[in-house]
């Protein structure tokens, strides 16, 4: 579970904190808080791609391929629940 950073309360799963998106937010069970992960961080997700492109290009063979690409995505799914945070959505970025 993640603290919501609106009142301290431990309230959001690793799921839906996996669930954020550009258009998504997630609701603080306790306070009402409207949640999100900073738009700047979504940068992250082209470094995966890149990864696994670069992968594809050094002309491993399949199953080296699907083992480095699901490394690579536990490493970043890590990353991403461990060091990006959750932050109140203002309301003028209502969409």
């Amino acid at each position: 579970m993640f603290k919501c950073p609106h009142c301290g309360k431990k309230t959001i799963s690793g799921w839906e904190k996996l669930g954020l998106g550009f258009f998504k937010n997630v609701t603080c069970g306790e306070c009402g808080a409207k949640l999100k992960v900073p738009f700047q961080l979504f940068y992250l997700l082209p470094i995966l791609a890149t990864l696994s492109l670069a992968l594809r290009l050094l002309d491993i063979s399949a199953i080296w391929f699907l083992i480095y690409s699901i490394a690579i995505t536990i490493i970043m799914v890590f990353v991403y629940l461990k060091y990006i945070p959750l932050v109140p959505r203002i309301d003028n970025q209502e969409l």
